[in-house]
């Protein structure tokens, strides 16, 4: 039951989250490991935001990545929604498409072939519907087994078909790449898609973070680890930030990987046959750069485990976060000047959500470059930016001024 709701923060069982984040735990001043809430779980708060909370639950309804909990929720695909509604697409009421679409068809001359005037068709379609709309998610049939195929809805990133078959595969996964790609939500949509619970844990800098511990009355206190070894309908385990753990920690992974069990402080355990592992970082496991200062050198035994797929930032994504052009590409300009002259500035897709839902709430343009994509850079860093950015962009003049 939702205990609070205030300023977009959700209090639920004593613990607060983010409701514009898909209920992402805020981490506890003591720096204490985040509650991550599984789906089931989410879908039940979300029908109760419905109910008690109308309004609130309308604010969140049109983001991009609530649309895959639509149908959970509302019995209806997020789509086909009413126009009066304000929040779908009503392709059949639309007449802005269907009148370009007629134009479209009486440009094409009769004497061509049908397969050409097809495809002239659907590249109108296609590129109207990205400009007007951005990118609508998607439905896609991912089969588990020769019998199974489960669903998945909304907007994946390109690598998720692969990720997703070495996952049910079972083989263990690292993804690497900078921060704001994506992979926390893409192994959640990966545990949906193979119909498995979704644990997590992430910089593990204690080892009994994943093994447990007995406490000095012989009670023993079990970790994400635990439960998703035991649990009985098959489960993913996803340890964040591992180039970011103690390497003599992550001995636990390499026996349980090695031999599919493991010996915790009150028994052994041998993992359920539907027990995955997947493992993401910002680094290839070689310690430290320029970027990510606060890295460690990853055990060679333990990345030998581990099937390495990079994971870069996903335009058709970003199109999805960031529909307005000329900031989209201002920001890819910036990304690619700071890449260019080595500064250490991230620029990824947070970035672009940010700036864009600034925009939308009607944020001072100079406050969205300094705040969303700035972000606290030294003024020498700034000035090597703005003599390498495309002065014809409209956004800029707002970081021309940017102290």
């Amino acid at each position: 039951m939702i205990e609070n709701l205030r300023n977009n923060i959700i209090t639920y069982e004593g613990k607060e989250y983010d409701l514009r984040k898909d209920l992402e735990s805020i981490a506890a001043a003591s720096g204490r490991q985040k509650t991550y809430l599984r789906r089931p779980t989410k879908v039940r708060i979300y029908r109760e935001l419905k109910n008690r909370f109308p309004e609130e639950y309308n604010k969140i309804r049109g983001m991009y990545w609530f649309q895959s909990y639509v149908k959970e929720i509302e019995g209806i695909e997020s789509i086909q929604e009413n126009k009066e509604n304000g929040n779908g697409v009503d392709f059949n009421m639309n007449t802005k498409v269907l009148e370009n679409l007629t134009k479209a068809i009486e440009s094409i001359s009769d004497t061509h072939k049908i397969e050409y005037a097809e495809e002239r068709i659907t590249n109108f379609i296609h590129d109207f519907m990205k400009k007007e709309y951005a990118n609508i998610p998607k439905t896609y049939d991912v089969r588990v087994t020769d019998t199974e195929i489960n669903k998945i809805e909304g907007v994946t990133h390109k690598i998720f078909p692969k990720v997703c078959k070495l996952i049910n595969m079972n083989k263990p996964v690292m993804l690497t790449g900078p921060a704001g790609t994506g992979k926390n939500f893409m192994v959640e949509q990966i545990a949906k898609a193979l119909g498995k619970n979704f644990y997590y844990a992430s910089t593990i800098t204690q080892e009994y973070k994943l093994t447990g511990f007995i406490d000095a009355e012989g009670n023993y206190h079990s970790t994400e680890l635990r439960r998703a070894m035991e649990d009985p309908d098959g489960a993913i385990f996803m340890l964040d930030e591992i180039d970011a753990s103690i390497p003599e920690t992550l001995v636990v992974i390499n026996s349980l990987l090695a031999n599919g069990y493991f010996d915790f402080p009150d028994k052994r355990v041998t993992a359920n046959e539907g027990f995955r592992v997947i493992c993401a970082g910002n680094t290839v496991g070689l310690g430290a750069d320029m970027v990510y200062t606060g890295r460690n050198v990853i055990d060679g035994a333990t990345l030998d485990r581990f099937v390495l797929v990079k994971m870069d930032y996903d335009k058709n994504i970003e199109q999805s976060l960031c529909p307005d052009e000329e900031l989209k590409s201002f920001i890819y300009d910036v990304r690619r000047s700071a890449a260019k002259n080595h500064i250490n500035c991230i620029v990824g897709m947070r970035c672009l959500k940010y700036a864009y839902e600034m925009l939308v709430n009607e944020f001072d343009k100079q406050d969205i470059v300094s705040d969303a994509i700035i972000k606290g850079l030294q003024e020498d860093d700034i000035n090597v930016l703005r003599n390498d950015l495309d002065s014809s962009n409209s956004w800029y003049k707002y970081f021309k001024y940017v102290a």
